[in-house]
């Protein structure tokens, strides 16, 4: 399934508000469900951000201690999150 143009624009949306740019960029990419998915996957650190048009995204991302950390609903606006940040930059 392609995405909505929504979740193009959502995406563009978060990358538009980061605050700080992430030490490591983002894999970006096209899910079969329709999600423009952002995935970050080095140095035993994971993130999956997904967004479906409906003006929020979420994420799941597990850092390298094993911790696991999800969050629905969040809105494009809010960038780069300092949670977020921390999880990429481990």
């Amino acid at each position: 399934m392609w995405p909505q143009d929504s979740a193009f624009r959502d995406a563009s949306e978060f990358v538009r508000n980061w605050n700080v740019e992430p030490l490591y960029m983002p894999d970006i990419g096209i899910a079969d469900d329709g999600e423009v998915n952002f995935a970050w996957d080095q140095r035993g650190i994971y993130l999956d951000l997904g967004f479906y048009g409906d003006g929020t995204y979420s994420y799941y991302g597990k850092s390298r201690d094993g911790k696991e950390f999800l969050e629905d609903d969040l809105a494009p606006s809010d960038g780069l999150t300092s949670e977020l940040r921390r999880i990429i930059n481990g």
